[in-house]
């Protein structure tokens, strides 16, 4: 329980999500007052719908489609902005090629392709109108010659022929600022369809080394 308690006790927006969700109003009440509660299901708060309380906005982007374009690769990007203030997480990849082949992943410092305002969809409804207005990243699709200097960290050759599937990532992506994750096609000339699933959430102070 020690132990616990003291890792409650270094986020305060954990100590006041707990006296939120039990009704407590004592404004004198610990975090310590509610270990015998939060023992048995302290997992709750790794719940999809705990993420408002853990200050997390929940995120999808629309399916967007590219088409082909002679020598050209197909791409979606998502870009946290330089200044955004927040980190950007990638969980899952859901994407859809014409012909069986490869997608691959990279992460890039390039911001390229054509901006798609508002494509990142909150995906838990309840965050108010002000929240909603917050853009959780810069998305923007498009066709490239050639990637420059992004480095490839996935390739997923499963994709059957127009079959969309979840793309195989080795782990989350976690984007700091100015910083990108690029979804293309490894074929030219080729269209793609590309969805991106995470969340977002603001910087803590000393957060970035």
């Amino acid at each position: 329980m020690a132990q616990q308690h003291n890792e409650l006790r270094r986020s305060a927006e954990i100590g006041a999500a707990v006296k939120r969700i039990v009704g407590e109003t004592d404004s004198e009440s610990t975090v310590e007052r509610f270990g015998e509660t939060l023992t048995p299901i302290l997992d709750i708060w790794r719940l999809p719908e705990w993420a408002r309380h853990r200050q997390e906005i929940r995120w999808a982007s629309q399916p967007t489609s590219i088409g082909p374009v002679a020598a050209q690769f197909s791409f979606v990007q998502l870009f946290n902005p330089a200044a955004s203030g927040r980190l950007v997480v990638v969980e899952r990849v859901i994407a859809n090629r014409i012909t069986a082949g490869a997608i691959n992943g990279a992460l890039t410092v390039t911001v390229r392709g054509a901006s798609l305002i508002g494509l990142g969809v909150p995906t838990d409804t309840r965050w108010d109108e002000s929240l909603l207005q917050r853009e959780p990243g810069s998305f923007s699709s498009g066709t490239v010659a050639a990637f420059g200097g992004d480095i490839q960290i996935a390739t997923d050759g499963g994709f059957g022929a127009g079959a969309s599937k979840e793309m195989l990532i080795p782990t989350p992506i976690i984007l700091a600022p100015f910083t990108g994750f690029v979804v293309s096609n490894n074929t030219i000339n080729e269209a793609i369809q590309v969805q991106l699933i995470g969340y977002s959430r603001a910087l803590r102070p000393d957060e970035l080394t």
